[in-house]
């Protein structure tokens, strides 16, 4: 398959590619701290063309860390689902419009250094759309995931020399949306599984996929 899948050119991703799989790269640790943005061209050309024209070196990367979005750089998710069909949580709110329901019950304040600092900061979030929780985001795009992984997995056959490569897309595994992509070398052991009590079986290279417990 195509790995394009109508994905814009992500000049990050792109730029990321290009030290690791060039013939000068001597790079041989990556680790990105974010969530950023990346696009699954860090890992392969964007469409079949490219990967036959555009030669692509043997990366000397041995341990890469990806802390990336669910959200993808054309804006879109790797998580959607129907907002119809979850109910927002409204027990986040209460007091969020109205001050003195915090207070106590015989305070008669009226300016705005005595409003308590839970109503200042429940309105902040108010304000930035942080609350009302609504996770509506349950159902994993299917097309999205099946880019990312045919990615990554013609990516690490051109990573000769890799011990572990640790991908997080989102960081509520035991919630609604994340993806946790794990490839490791027969001798790297499984440190900190995602879920507890997975056993792993160290002895031959492993590609691990978790999505998050509450996905549809």
């Amino acid at each position: 398959m195509s790995i394009a899948r109508s994905l814009l050119v992500d000049v990050l991703s792109i730029a990321l590619h290009s030290l690791a799989f060039s013939a000068e790269s001597v790079l041989k640790e990556l680790y990105l701290s974010g969530p950023f943005i990346l696009s699954p061209h860090f890992f392969w050309p964007g469409n079949e063309e490219a990967s036959i024209n555009e030669k692509i070196y043997p990366s000397n990367l041995q341990r890469v860390t990806i802390e990336s979005s669910v959200i993808t750089p054309e804006g879109n998710w790797y998580y959607t689902g129907d907002p119809a069909s979850v109910p927002i949580y409204t027990e986040e709110l209460r007091g969020a419009d109205d001050p003195d329901s915090d207070s106590d019950s015989g305070s008669n304040a009226s300016t705005d250094s005595l409003i308590p600092d839970s109503f200042n900061t429940r309105r902040e979030a108010l304000l930035n759309g942080d609350i009302p929780n609504h996770n509506w985001r349950t159902q994993l795009d299917a097309s999205y995931l099946d880019t990312l992984i045919s990615a990554i997995a013609r990516g690490v056959q051109n990573m000769p020399d890799l011990k572990r490569l640790s991908l997080t897309r989102g960081m509520q595994l035991q919630g609604f949306r994340a993806v946790i992509v794990e490839v490791l070398d027969a001798d790297e052991e499984l440190r900190n599984p995602p879920v507890k009590g997975e056993v792993d079986e160290v002895g031959k290279r492993r590609f691990k996929i978790w999505v998050g417990s509450q996905t549809s």
